[in-house]
């Protein structure tokens, strides 16, 4: 109708127009908490525990600017607000927004965030920590990081910002949302039809976005409550899912992307388990950064202070975040701080050998940021040799070594003589005669138990190992002659079907066996076997086979070679390879990795207290 406007009509008779219109003016207009105009950020009280909170106005219009406001309250004081976790951005791309009685710049991601999250007739009341911190001010960075797993955790909701929708993401919410009540993949129907490859394609392009591979999400998630995934104007309950402790099941029989995909959904529910659930096995604060260490951040510094919300550990009550101190400082601090509270050298198998030209500090402290994430090169379809990241095996060996024993029942001996210098107590065990530089390498196909490679590499493992076979210093078995052989290559560890480590048994050595079998005559593989190529890659990858002149074989770090120490380190559960150094002081090293050798694992070689000695790392 030309020239006539439409009128919709409530039973009241009032125009829904003006209802609506009068709705949003109402909320408006409410008795508003000061907020900081002038200064805008004015200084919080720290011993009142004082945070920001945004209040963020409502509006029908998808594309009007934010409006927005900050109130200061006092976490002492239970106030009732929501959280923002989101992927903050490139910082140099923003768009406007208004901030009190100014205009603001948000980064494009967050602003885009602002506009779908707020409601249509009431304010939203969020704590989001870009605006509600001053960035600019080092000592509020400092103070406002301490209190986030209480800011977290006090939420009533955390509302998780995934970015702006495209064609395929609301069906891959809608597939998560499924997955969150349980079903396999394979069940879910959608639009009335059975999933298919395009759709596992749709899941993974949603769980490929950068949120999940940020930094300071896994704390917000983790520590959250309730939580909620947004992309556009859709959203899903997340926390179902979280809660689930056989995520891998629901994509069982689909290929190695929906997998790895999975397996991200399954890294973010162990640690929401793992706050929330009675019985959850703890993580220990090593496992913790070790799991994270390839997550994304803008300040390399947050690779250690974006995990300090998740661990249990004392230890994390020592560690202070400080932003005005260099990175080579906070690891350093960091590694010092944790051995000394947990006494445990932990911390030592995350350690790489670089050049001095390149590593950041002494080769005892481990370089969080630099331990990069294990690569996997697949084909799919007509895509070749595209980029999928799975978690880095050094994380899963990590989880598999700790109920070794190496040092007996000694307790740790650590002390620091200077900022580079450590000294310990241990023991020489031998010294690296042979090294076979053939190694299964982390760029290898996570399925290459089909692949020629792989027997090749089984092929010379053999024949190194027959070399020193007769000689070697092994404990007495019955399980055979290439027994001991398949107890390096695991670790003498096998992780069962519930993803829960143990010691080797003989029966897993049958299962090797049958595995070597038919992987030679090409057939296929049962999970018993399966699970045992799986405990060779976690043990392996990236390891090389070594022989000592004691008579030892076993798996060390890509980096040795000959003429380096296995050595014994009070408090140790596992040895380490250590690379003399000549200088004034005797008995000094450089830390090439921990290792293991097989026969000496449970304290076998640890011997009488005489045998220990000064140990200088540097």
């Amino acid at each position: 109708m030309s020239g006539t406007s439409a009128s919709f009509n409530l039973p009241n008779g009032t125009n829904i127009l003006q209802r609506i219109n009068s709705k949003i003016q109402g909320a408006r207009s409410l008795k508003k908490p000061k907020y900081e105009s002038d200064g805008l950020y004015k200084p919080l009280k720290v011993e009142r525990r004082e945070i920001r909170l945004l209040h963020m106005e409502p509006s029908l219009k998808l594309k009007e600017q934010p409006q927005c406001f900050l109130e200061t309250v006092s976490l002492d004081d239970s106030p009732q607000f929501e959280a923002l976790s989101y992927v903050w951005g490139d910082p140099n791309l923003t768009r406007p927004i208004r901030l009190g009685n100014r205009q603001w710049y948000a980064t494009i991601n967050l602003e885009a965030g602002l506009r779908y999250l707020r409601r249509p007739f009431e304010d939203i009341v969020i704590w989001v920590d870009a605006l509600c911190i001053d960035q600019s001010s080092v000592d509020e960075r400092n103070s406002q990081v301490l209190l986030m797993k209480t800011i977290y955790s006090n939420a009533t909701q955390v509302k998780v910002w995934l970015g702006e929708p495209t064609s395929r993401s609301d069906d891959a919410l809608a597939i998560l949302e499924h997955m969150g009540r349980n079903i396999p993949f394979r069940d879910i129907r959608l639009h009335g039809k059975n999933l298919n490859y395009k759709h596992a394609k749709y899941l993974n392009e949603l769980v490929n976005r950068p949120w999940w591979n940020r930094v300071w999400v896994q704390q917000e998630y983790s520590l959250a409550k309730d939580v909620t995934l947004h992309c556009g104007l859709r959203s899903i309950e997340f926390s179902g899912l979280l809660k689930n402790e056989d995520i891998d099941r629901l994509c069982k029989g689909w290929d190695m992307r929906l997998y790895i995909t999975m397996q991200t959904l399954g890294h973010s529910a162990l640690l929401h388990r793992q706050h929330h659930c009675t019985g959850a096995n703890d993580l220990t604060f090593t496992g913790i950064l070790a799991q994270g260490c390839y997550k994304d951040c803008s300040d390399l510094r947050d690779s250690i202070y974006g995990f300090l919300g998740l661990a249990k550990e004392d230890v994390v009550d020592a560690i202070k975040p400080d932003y005005g101190i260099p990175l080579e400082d906070v690891l350093r601090c960091t590694a010092v701080t944790h051995i000394t509270c947990t006494r445990s050298l932990s911390f030592f198998s995350f350690s790489t050998l670089k050049s001095k030209d390149t590593r950041l500090g002494p080769t005892w402290v481990p370089e969080w940021p630099r331990l990069g994430p294990f690569q996997l090169r697949e084909r799919y379809g007509s895509a070749q040799n595209q980029k999928r990241t799975v978690w880095d095996h050094r994380v899963n060996r990590f989880e598999s070594i700790l109920d070794f024993k190496a040092c007996a029942t000694r307790s740790m001996s650590f002390d620091l003589i200077n900022e580079t210098t450590v000294m310990l107590n241990g023991k020489c065990t031998g010294e690296v005669t042979e090294v076979n530089p053939v190694a299964l390498r982390c760029e290898s196909k996570t399925s290459a138990f089909i692949h020629p490679d792989v027997i090749r590499l089984l092929e010379n493992w053999l024949n190194f190992f027959d070399q020193f076979a007769d000689h070697a210093a092994f404990p007495s078995s019955t399980e055979g002659r290439e027994s001991p052989l398949w107890r390096i290559l695991t670790g003498d560890r096998h992780l069962d079907r519930r993803g829960r480590w143990r010691n080797c048994e003989k029966t897993d050595y049958e299962a090797y066996q049958a595995f070597q079998r038919d992987l030679v005559a090409g057939g296929a593989l049962i999970e018993g076997e399966l699970n045992c190529w799986v405990s060779i890659t976690v043990a392996s990858a990236d390891r090389c086979l070594f022989a000592t002149d004691r008579g030892h074989i076993g798996l060390g770090p890509l980096e040795m070679r000959k003429g380096d120490h296995v050595y014994i380190l009070s408090g140790g559960e596992v040895p380490y390879m250590l690379r003399p150094v000549s200088g004034p002081i005797p008995r000094t090293f450089e830390l090439v990795g921990d290792c293991y050798l097989h026969g000496i694992m449970y304290g076998e070689a640890a011997g009488p207290d005489e045998d220990f000695h000064d140990v200088y790392l540097e």
